[in-house]
């Protein structure tokens, strides 16, 4: 992309933008290296041009896709990686805070059976709660039957029904 004058704005870049942190994982700052401006030029053009801060918006949101795919590759049914798991969580809104989960025997049970298993104890010992269990549950499932996930969602359910009802 050629480099213009710092206050140069395009009406191209909106492209640009979503192109590149959809299929890249582009943040700002790289944009501002490709076209040789400041951040605050950028975040200027954001306010000042409504089609590139539309542009930009669906940029955002598809580079959550992008980073979702990469990180997704760090989940495999060998090994469990936790970093990328939780960094996964932060990327795609689904973790409130920044906690990190670990469950090393997740990495370690070898079916998918063992591996609902870990997530039950770790539900039921209230190490984590019902969202977590169901988002480690959605990536571990990606492997596994349908029929095999939807009924460790309802032993999660039971659990949690079992729960409110104080027993």
């Amino acid at each position: 992309m050629p480099v213009g004058h710092p206050t140069d704005y395009k009406p191209e870049y909106c492209e640009y933008v979503v192109d590149k942190m959809a299929n890249e994982g582009y943040i700002v700052e790289e944009f501002c290296l490709d076209w040789d401006i400041s951040t605050a030029t950028f975040y200027n053009w954001l306010n000042v041009h409504p089609a590139f801060l539309d542009a930009y918006t669906r940029g955002q949101q598809r580079r959550k896709g992008y980073h979702k795919r990469l990180l997704e590759r760090g989940l495999s049914a060998d090994r469990f990686n936790e970093r990328a798991f939780a960094m996964l969580l932060r990327y795609c809104g689904e973790s409130g805070d920044e906690r990190t989960i670990r469950l090393p025997k997740l990495a370690k049970a070898k079916t998918f059976a063992k591996k609902c298993d870990v997530i039950l104890k770790a539900f039921t010992d209230e190490y984590i709660n019902s969202k977590e269990a169901n988002a480690i549950l959605d990536m571990i499932g990606k492997m596994a039957k349908i029929d095999e996930v939807t009924e460790m969602r309802k032993k999660l359910e039971e659990i949690e029904l079992a729960r409110k009802q104080g027993r």
